[in-house]
């Protein structure tokens, strides 16, 4: 068995993307702020993650940034990965972003039963989507006793099923080989 540090990335500095004028997916290459690395460096010093033996991360820039914050100051390895990327909005990478839909949309994915597929077709991914293409990824990792995860609160909640988890919170998540 595996033990695996889920940690979600650290506050992101969602205004300088506004002001970039990002729209959609563009959302998924803002940075940390300040106060966001400050958690991640925080966080650093907890002593569970002594024992850890890699770091695995989501491509999007908030949680590789975290995550390499993590890998220097643990002196661990940094291993990247597309699948841990936050839950699809929608399925069509090209669809117009609409706030008030997106924002529809994230909370019937939060109200919906991540440990069993959902009965109808979504534009969005499900919770249970979410979870199987993590579980594909962290079995890869299984190899290790215990790693760092650095993702989103949707991959979190997909695994887990707990939506409250804070920006640099961190949530222990076993899986059999």
């Amino acid at each position: 068995m595996t033990i695996f540090y889920l940690i979600r990335h650290g506050e992101s500095a969602w205004v300088s993307m506004h002001a970039r004028g990002a729209k959609g997916r563009d959302f998924n290459f803002v940075e940390l702020t300040s106060s966001g690395v400050a958690q991640i460096e925080a966080l650093a010093g907890e002593s569970k993650l002594k024992a850890a033996q890699a770091i695995v991360s989501s491509p999007y820039t908030r949680a590789l940034q975290s995550a390499a914050i993590l890998s220097r100051r643990l002196g661990l390895p940094l291993h990247v990965e597309y699948d841990l990327h936050e839950w699809l909005y929608d399925r069509d990478p090209y669809a117009a972003w609409v706030a008030e839909e997106v924002e529809r949309r994230r909370q019937q994915f939060f109200a919906s039963d991540a440990a069993r597929p959902s009965p109808e077709d979504h534009a969005w991914e499900s919770p249970f989507e979410v979870r199987l293409r993590a579980e594909n990824v962290l079995r890869t990792y299984t190899r290790f006793s215990t790693a760092i995860v650095v993702c989103h609160v949707g991959v979190i909640f997909g695994l887990t099923g707990r939506a409250k988890v804070g920006l640099g919170d961190m949530v222990e998540y076993a899986l059999e080989a």
